[in-house]
């Protein structure tokens, strides 16, 4: 009887323990961007991820792109934007108003435009109010490439 009570005993521990550990747990939510078109996706916090395609315009057309909006707490020490996608898209953020140019000769306050299928884009203490993150594709291949977006 003894062994059934401190079983008893051991299993109300960690059942308190696991309780405690799943208040500091923060939810996290995944937002899916409705179609390979351009536009305003919506709005992520820390520790939400996105996921969508971007399709290429074509020839006369401009970027194609998702934006995503988070909004930043005055002392937040950092706030990393991470874009991970099946092909040749580009991440860019910018604080206070939306993106309004790519290529030449961008608007953005930070971003990466490279040919990787990967980009982070970290920043230190960044100006709190509302960051807009954009995931855009200046290709010309009209295919749709799939990408995931985290935001911490």
């Amino acid at each position: 009887m003894r062994t059934g009570y401190r079983r008893t005993g051991y299993y109300t521990v960690i059942s308190v323990l696991l309780g405690l550990c799943c208040l500091t747990v923060q939810a996290q939510q995944t937002l899916h961007a409705p179609n390979a078109g351009s536009g305003v996706v919506g709005s992520l916090e820390s520790g939400d991820k996105a996921i969508g395609k971007l399709a290429g315009l074509g020839e006369d057309e401009s970027s194609s792109y998702h934006t995503y909006t988070v909004e930043i707490a005055a002392g937040t020490q950092e706030f990393v934007v991470s874009m991970l996608a099946e092909g040749d898209l580009d991440l860019a953020i910018k604080h206070g108003e939306a993106i309004s140019a790519y290529g030449e000769s961008p608007d953005w306050d930070l971003g990466d435009d490279s040919t990787a299928e990967s980009a982070t884009l970290r920043v230190d203490r960044p100006a709190p109010g509302v960051w807009y993150v954009d995931i855009f594709n200046s290709l010309y291949d009209e295919s749709e490439i799939g990408y995931e977006l985290t935001v911490k």
